[in-house]
This record gives C-alpha cells, sequence and structure tokens, in this order.
C-alpha cells in the first residue's frame, strides 16, 4: 500500500515539473550570498592578510598581527602631527608624502585587521584547533541559512494532493471502504508524504551546497568549525565540513517536521487553496515573527529546526537542553497526539 502511494506521488509528471523548477530556483537563488560583514571591511586586505597567516595559529602570529594593528592605529593618530611638522618646516615633503600615503592605507585598513586581531585573540584562547584561511564565504554562508521557501512552496504542492485526490474526484468513500482501512490508509499517506518531504529537503539541501561550494570560495572544509568566529559558542568537536553534513541531516529531518503540518493541514482542510494558504500561513508567519520573540521561544520554533544555525549555539539552552534537542521534543509531543487523533477521524 506504502509502494502505491509513493507511486501516486512519483507517477504524475507534475510531479517531476515541481521538483525539477524547484530545484532551478534553488540553484539560481543558491548562485547570490548576502555577506555579514561590517561596514569598512576590505576583503582584499583580508585575503592579503590571510595569505600570510594561513595555517595553525601560533604566538608568532599573534604578535605580527597585534604589531600590525598598533603601527596602523599609530600612524591614524599621528595624521595631524605629521601636517604640522610638514608645515611647520620639520619634515622634507618626500617624508611627509610617504606618511600620508601610509596614514591613507592605514585607514582603510584598521577594520579589517582589527577584526583579524580579534580573530586571533580568540584563537588564543580556543580550545580546539583554530586554522587561518580565507572564511568569509563560509561564514557568510552559515551565518544566512534560514527557511528555504522555495522548497516549503514545493513540499505544499507534493503533499497537498496525497490527501485532496479522492475529494476532489468524487471518490474518497470508495477508498476509505478499502480492504486496509481508514487507520492503515491515513498510516500510509502518511508515511508516504514523509518519505517525500525527507527526500525532498535533502535533494535542496545538497543542491544549495554544492552550488554554493562550486560558486563561492568556501575555504578549508577541513579546518577545525571553531575557526569561524561565528561558530565560537558551538561546542562541537567536528570539521566545517562535519558540521555542514550535520545541518544537512538536522534540516532535512526538519523538513520532515514541516511535512507532518502540511499533511495535518491538508488532512483537516479538503479545499486544496484553503489548505495550501493555511500551510504557508502556519509555516511562513512564525518565520517573520521569530525575531520579536524570547531566544527560548525561537529555539523551539520550526523555522529555527529549517535554519538549524542557531540550534548549535552552547551560549544559551533551552529547559537544559540543547535547543535542537528541545525543539525537537516540543514537536513531538504537539505532533503525535494530532496524528493519532487525525488517525481515529480519517
Amino acid at each position: 500500500m506504502l509502494k502505491l502511494e509513493l507511486y501516486r506521488i512519483f507517477g504524475r509528471k507534475r510531479t517531476f515539473l515541481f521538483l525539477l523548477t524547484g530545484l532551478l530556483l534553488e540553484t539560481v537563488f543558491s548562485l547570490r550570498i548576502k555577506t555579514v560583514m561590517f561596514d569598512g571591511f576590505d576583503d582584499d586586505v583580508y585575503r592579503y592578510y590571510i595569505s600570510r597567516l594561513e595555517g595553525a595559529y601560533t604566538k608568532e602570529k599573534q604578535e605580527w598581527i597585534e604589531a600590525e594593528y598598533e603601527r596602523m592605529t599609530e600612524r591614524i593618530a599621528n595624521a595631524d602631527e605629521y601636517e604640522r611638522q610638514y608645515f611647520a618646516g620639520e619634515m622634507d615633503a618626500e617624508e611627509y608624502r610617504r606618511l600620508s600615503d601610509e596614514v591613507k592605507s592605514a585607514g582603510n585598513r584598521e577594520k579589517t585587521v582589527g577584526y583579524l586581531l580579534e580573530k586571533t585573540q580568540y584563537y588564543s584562547g580556543c580550545k580546539g584547533n583554530p586554522e587561518y584561511f580565507y572564511d568569509i564565504a563560509i561564514s557568510d554562508y552559515i551565518e544566512n541559512m534560514s527557511m528555504d521557501f522555495v522548497l516549503i512552496f514545493v513540499l505544499i504542492l507534493l503533499i497537498l494532493p496525497v490527501f485532496h485526490e479522492d475529494y476532489e474526484a468524487g471518490t474518497v468513500l470508495m477508498v476509505r471502504s478499502c480492504a486496509y482501512g481508514r487507520e492503515k490508509l491515513y498510516l500510509y499517506r502518511m508515511g508516504a508524504a514523509g518519505l517525500v518531504s525527507l527526500l525532498t529537503g535533502f535533494l535542496f539541501y545538497l543542491t544549495e551546497f554544492f552550488t554554493k561550494a562550486a560558486r563561492f570560495d568556501l575555504g578549508n572544509l577541513n579546518a577545525d568549525v571553531k575557526s569561524l568566529l561565528n561558530m565560537s559558542q558551538s561546542g562541537l568537536d567536528l570539521t566545517i565540513g562535519e558540521y555542514l553534513l550535520l545541518t544537512v541531516l538536522i534540516r532535512t529531518i526538519y523538513t520532515g517536521m514541516a511535512g507532518i503540518v502540511i499533511m495535518l493541514i491538508a488532512n483537516m482542510l479538503h479545499s486544496s487553496i484553503g489548505a495550501f494558504a493555511v500551510s504557508a500561513a502556519c509555516l511562513f508567519l512564525p518565520y517573520f515573527l521569530c525575531r520579536y520573540l524570547p531566544v527560548w521561544l525561537q529555539d523551539l520554533s520550526l523555522c529555527s529546526g529549517l535554519g538549524a544555525y542557531r540550534l548549535f549555539s552552547a551560549a544559551h539552552k533551552t529547559a537544559g537542553f540543547p535547543p535542537a534537542a528541545a525543539c525537537a521534543a516540543v514537536h513531538a509531543i504537539v505532533f503525535v497526539p494530532l496524528i493519532l487523533y487525525q488517525r481515529r477521524k480519517f
């Protein structure tokens, strides 16, 4: 019976049309990445200094970047003094021109080198094995992980027909009177929709990763994840590549949970348009409202799981548990009674 339900989903041309269109859009959107770096950050300057520092942290590297930053701040602080000395005849034109160029260069580099100094000071107290490498693209990628709107729309379009076609064709009573019974039919359809959700989520997240890996310089994926400043509170003993795989798996699981939400709504509302609107509202509205909620409520929201990033933070816990575990537990408490209730009423 489960094979039949899966065939009903994948045996239609529109299923592959929705999937291919969604994956194409996913690829297009993944070609762009929003930087989270601050105003005044210079990527070329950062690449230059990283090429000098590349590799494992050492005390000598820290001393060198500290000296560089001190030299820059000194030049900027003495800019007025250099000008006074030049106009007072205490400095010749060639020396003044050299120092003026250094002041200008220091002004352009100061914030970027300051960021490297902050990273170096963090490395000095880090318990892991941090490494210097060009990490801007991978940091932006991780920081921007969030709910995938295209994926959710595709899921809704794939799952709703599983529960609505019988109503639209007028065969619902006949189907429910089959030898398998209502409850078994409900469980088979829920299982088919759940498998479709997991498979679709996995495909979309892999597409996102491989597109970004091909388009952007993601750096050294074998480095300790604690090499990234935005993962300093992760508490994970993983490489960056392993961490990305973990996020793919976690986001896939939460995509399955989003599929459960769509299934529950589709089974309650027998109008495709109504179920589409309510499913979209239930999944998208929390995403826009999440930022206004307390941190513990943000961690319990489904949109946090679909983004995955904050769920691995060791900076805070929810009721003493890691955010990912607490979020999954709360949704299980909500979903299981609803599934059992709908199973009886199907």
